[in-house]
């Protein structure tokens, strides 16, 4: 299982330290050797949930199958504390998908039938108003925080990879 939270640019963000260029050197190695079975593994948090359509792309353009974890705790980083703009955003990306990328990838029926599934129910996740209200906006303030201090100490900004999230960073 290879753990890509992104995009290259991104997931280079999210991972820091990472080189998404090297993971995929990887990859491409990794496929050609008999009775190898490689996947990818995308956690999806308050970082990566507005992203997720282009990097399922980017992911599915590798030739790799898309599972994915969701990040839950710290409560922050659980996508669904994010704005409702944000999650609809991400869900109206998430609906725009080109399909055909499932079907071009390379994949099997029963890999492409996964990633659908795998899209279909991030869409489902993001839609859930759970942890909406006080709760959700307080962990939404506390995630920009934490993502302000990272950035600090990384040298790096989450607005530069990302585009932002929302009007506020």
């Amino acid at each position: 299982t290879v753990s890509l939270d992104g995009f290259p640019r991104l997931n280079n963000y999210i991972r820091a330290g990472s080189k998404t260029e090297e993971v995929e050197k990887h990859i491409r190695v990794l496929k050609t050797i008999a009775n190898v079975t490689l996947k990818t593994s995308t956690c999806v948090s308050s970082y990566n949930a507005l992203y997720l359509a282009e990097t399922f792309e980017y992911i599915l353009g590798l030739g790799v199958p898309i599972y994915y974890n969701r990040v839950t705790y710290p409560r922050f980083m659980d996508a669904r504390t994010l704005p409702i703009e944000t999650r609809r955003r991400a869900i109206a990306k998430l609906r725009g998908f080109d399909f055909q990328k499932v079907e071009s990838s390379g994949l099997d029926d029963g890999e492409k039938l996964r990633c659908r599934r795998v899209i279909e129910d991030c869409m489902e996740w993001l839609a859930d108003e759970s942890l909406a209200g006080a709760e959700g906006e307080d962990n939404y303030g506390t995630f920009l925080k934490y993502a302000a201090t990272l950035d600090r100490v990384h040298g790096t900004s989450f607005a530069e990879p990302t585009l932002n999230i929302s009007g506020e960073l």
